[in-house]
């Protein structure tokens, strides 16, 4: 039996209260760097920042404000990086 396709976590994103704060605490803990932000002209829609670590990726991490009092978690998506479309389908047929 071939071996199962091997997924690489590519991105995170994350609802955070205090985007700042949270900015500083990935570069200062992590070393990421902020690549990019998103300033949304929509009312009650995120700001976000973007962070990476690595030159070639836009992004790995992805904050965006918003996570109110209520909110059981601040996970606001994961993802996964696979070789090829087929690999995909693989895991989709799993």
């Amino acid at each position: 039996m071939p071996a199962f396709p091997e997924p690489r976590l590519a991105h995170v994103g994350y609802y955070v209260r205090d985007l700042d704060k949270m900015v500083a605490f990935y570069k200062r803990v992590f070393g990421f760097v902020v690549t990019d932000h998103g300033v949304s002209t929509r009312p009650g829609s995120p700001t976000m920042a973007f962070m990476s670590r690595d030159p070639n990726e836009h992004h790995q991490i992805a904050l965006a404000t918003g996570r109110g009092d209520d909110m059981p978690t601040t996970i606001n998506q994961v993802s996964f990086r696979l070789a090829s479309l087929e690999e995909l389908q693989t895991w989709h047929r799993r």
